[in-house]
């Protein structure tokens, strides 16, 4: 079972051996992780601080080894204070995410390249 140890420590336990464990800390409070149906992936959203603008907010652990394999930082074209608001899976198996500035994006789980990018507002 995955969960939240602090505000920015998470600890991933792997599916096929109770005993195994990986702390995966980050630089910023969590607010929300979702896993994927397969449990192979836990994608975790994070508040940067807002002093610090060109953190990467969204992560995709690779749930086998604790190791994160991908991150994302919000685009900046709109506002430099912009970040990942939410993320859901998709039912063709990607990651859909929202930004502070109005934009989704579908992203692909297993390497992080945007599919498609919309502005929603």
């Amino acid at each position: 079972m995955n969960k939240i140890n602090s505000p920015n420590k998470f600890t991933l336990r792997s599916e096929n051996n109770e005993s195994t464990e990986w702390e995966v800390v980050f630089d910023s409070p969590i607010l929300n992780y979702i896993i994927s149906k397969d449990c192979i992936y836990t994608i975790t959203l994070t508040e940067p601080d807002v002093q610090s603008p060109n953190q990467h907010n969204i992560f995709c652990i690779q749930n086998s080894n604790g190791k994160i394999i991908w991150e994302k930082i919000a685009n900046k074209t709109i506002s430099k204070d912009n970040i990942y608001t939410a993320v859901k899976f998709t039912n063709n198996n990607h990651l859909a995410v929202w930004d502070w500035d109005g934009h989704k994006e579908e992203i692909e789980i297993e390497t992080g390249k945007i599919i498609s990018r919309n502005f929603m507002k």
